[in-house]
């Protein structure tokens, strides 16, 4: 069953994990760049913000709806997909969006807001 919050419905996928548009990738190369990441992550939707944590081979991105979220993972899980020999796991994260903190230095890991530049069409 779903629960109603104020900002709309959540759900659970069949594998009961809470539905986020935010999903967590594992075992990313540590030398996959914010280009492979994003190639990787939007044939699946819009993505919105994307967080890259090279030192521990994980990613986080955030897509425009949940559904372009729950695609990437489902699909993930039935054909798991290898980068340079390592297979990607995908799984919904318990957060619900990436949020950005300005107060970073510039050269720390943080969140990368993607921008489109084709709002017109």
């Amino acid at each position: 069953m779903a629960a109603t919050t104020s900002t709309g419905t959540i759900g659970a996928n069949s594998s009961g994990q809470q539905i986020s548009r935010v999903v967590h990738l594992r075992n990313i190369p540590s030398d996959m760049t914010d280009l492979e990441l994003v190639h990787f992550c939007m044939p699946y939707g819009k993505l919105v913000n994307y967080l890259l944590l090279k030192g521990r081979n994980q990613a986080f991105v955030e897509y425009e709806d949940e559904r372009s979220a729950q695609t990437l993972v489902t699909v993930n899980i039935a054909c798991p997909v290898a980068i340079r020999d390592r297979t990607i796991f995908c799984q919904f994260s318990t957060h619900q969006e990436l949020k950005t903190n300005h107060h970073l230095r510039a050269d720390s890991n943080r969140s990368n807001l993607i921008i489109d530049h084709d709002d017109n069409e």
